[in-house]
C-alpha cells in the first residue's frame, strides 16, 4: 500500500518512474479500487485508468479526483491502520536488537508516504 501511495503522491524524478504509472497501467491497487467504487463521479480517472498511456495534464487531473474523492486519504488510513497492527504485533515481542529493527522498518514505512 505504501508503494501505491507514493507511485500516485510523488514526483517522477524522485520516483525514477513516471508518478502516477499504476493508474495508466491499470493496476488494481486499493487507491484504484475505491476510486472504481465511485463510479462516474470519477470521469478523468476512469478515461486513464488502465489506458497505457495519456497526457500529463490528463494524469494530473486523475489524480485529483483521487484527492478529491478521498482514495488517497482512504488508502492513507488503511496504511496507517496496518501500521498500527503491526506495532500491536511487536509489542507482544521480547525487547531486544531484532525488535528495534522491526519498528523501525515499520516506522519508515509512514515516513515514506508523508
Amino acid at each position: 500500500m505504501m508503494d501505491d501511495l507514493i507511485d500516485i503522491t510523488g514526483d517522477t524524478k524522485t520516483l525514477g518512474k513516471p508518478a502516477g504509472s499504476d493508474i495508466v497501467q491499470g493496476k488494481r491497487t486499493l487507491i484504484a479500487i475505491h476510486a472504481l467504487e465511485c463510479g462516474d463521479e470519477l470521469p478523468m480517472f476512469t478515461k486513464v485508468f488502465g489506458a497505457g498511456d495519456c497526457s500529463e495534464d490528463d494524469l494530473a487531473e486523475a489524480v485529483e479526483e483521487l484527492h478529491s474523492s478521498g482514495s488517497i486519504d482512504y488508502a492513507k488510513e488503511r496504511s496507517m491502520h496496518h501500521h498500527s497492527l503491526a506495532h500491536s504485533c511487536l509489542d507482544e515481542l521480547e525487547d531486544g536488537p531484532a525488535l528495534a529493527v522491526l519498528r523501525e522498518l515499520t516506522d519508515f514505512q509512514l515516513i515514506r508516504i508523508n
